[in-house]
């Protein structure tokens, strides 16, 4: 019923009550049964806004969910592409770390791949959907508690710890490479630094032997915050699969 139509039932409660034409006991009848249409119209109003406002939030839960996956999809193919790229700068480390300990320096190879010592790549993500939703006060529309906690968990703890992790790493690396590598050898067009002739020194063998261990680390922590994504995908389709009945679009295609 529309506001008007209660304003004039309410108008009308009031009329009966003034009308003294009416004998109490017919007025008390009329009152009582316009009183009875207002309390009906007003919980049916109120019960189909509150119905209205659960399927909103419903569908922006959906769509949230939806949003994030789709997110973490591009993230999972970021981080192997990430991983694979560190490949080469790590094969360099170890590979020259092998000729230093089987004193067999190929220093062409060493030479002109020693681009491979600044060479790195960021992993870096896109938060925007789920910080826009945190500030709208809106994960409180995740009912799935669970899926609440491992989606919170990946946004305020596993990024940032990898994210922190490579800046850290990365900026560590460039100031000792300026400050032992390239403020004393130069560097050539392609990046590469003539430092074969000076490999078994403390500073430069040092170098390589550290960032050998930390950017192997850093890969399995990129191998770890995917395994925590594809976890998270996988509850997340189970929620749209379980609620809302959106199967994965993969898990179509192999049917």
């Amino acid at each position: 019923m529309s506001e008007e139509k209660i304003a004039q039932h309410t108008e009308n409660a009031f009329h009966i009550i003034g009308n003294k034409e009416k004998k109490w006991k017919e007025k008390i009848k009329e009152f009582l049964y316009e009183i009875i249409i207002i309390v009906f119209a007003v919980s049916v109003t109120l019960w189909f806004h509150n119905w209205n406002d659960r399927m909103h939030e419903k569908e922006m839960e959906k769509n949230f969910l939806i949003g994030i996956k789709n997110n973490l999809k591009t993230d999972t193919a970021s981080l192997h592409y990430s991983i694979q790229f560190l490949k080469k700068p790590i094969a360099y480390y170890e590979n020259v770390l092998k000729q230093i300990n089987t004193k067999t320096i190929n220093a062409a190879y060493i030479d002109d791949n020693s681009g491979q010592l600044i060479n790195d790549l960021y992993f870096t993500h896109d938060n925007g959907l789920f910080e826009s939703f945190k500030s709208a006060g809106n994960l409180r529309l995740i009912e799935n508690e669970k899926l609440l906690s491992e989606i919170t968990s990946l946004y305020t703890a596993s990024y940032p710890f990898v994210e922190n992790h490579e800046a850290d790493v990365f900026k560590e690396r460039e100031e000792e490479y300026s400050k032992y590598i390239g403020a004393k050898y130069g560097m050539d067009s392609l990046w590469n630094s003539k430092i074969a002739a000076h490999i078994n020194e403390p500073e430069i063998r040092f170098h390589i032997q550290k960032y050998a261990i930390y950017l192997n680390a850093m890969n399995d922590h990129r191998e770890n915050l995917i395994n925590g994504i594809v976890s998270v995908i996988n509850s997340i389709n189970k929620e749209l699969n379980d609620r809302f009945n959106i199967k994965d679009e993969e898990e179509k295609t192999k049917h």
